[in-house]
């Protein structure tokens, strides 16, 4: 989804729904590693487009970070810098 996004411009409306339920999944604790790292990279595709995205990065990339396993703290240092 985060390459096909790169792509494809949704309609707004689906954009929203698409961005709502990865940032569940990125936020949820029961989550697998794998769901929260393409989670935010959907999101990541999502900032410039959803403004809640956009004004929610550092919180969103803040929670991730809390219990991150080794794999998600280097998908941070590399991709996920949060806003200046």
């Amino acid at each position: 989804m985060a390459d096909l996004l790169g792509r494809y411009a949704p309609e707004p409306g689906d954009l929203e729904r698409i961005a709502e339920t990865a940032a569940g999944w990125a936020v949820s604790p029961e989550a697998k590693v794998a769901v929260k790292v393409w989670a935010v990279e959907v999101l990541k595709r999502c900032r410039e487009r959803v403004g809640w995205v956009a004004e929610s990065w550092d919180d969103i990339v803040e929670t991730v970070a809390l219990d991150a396993t080794p794999g998600i703290e280097s998908r941070m240092r590399k991709s996920w810098k949060t806003r200046s």
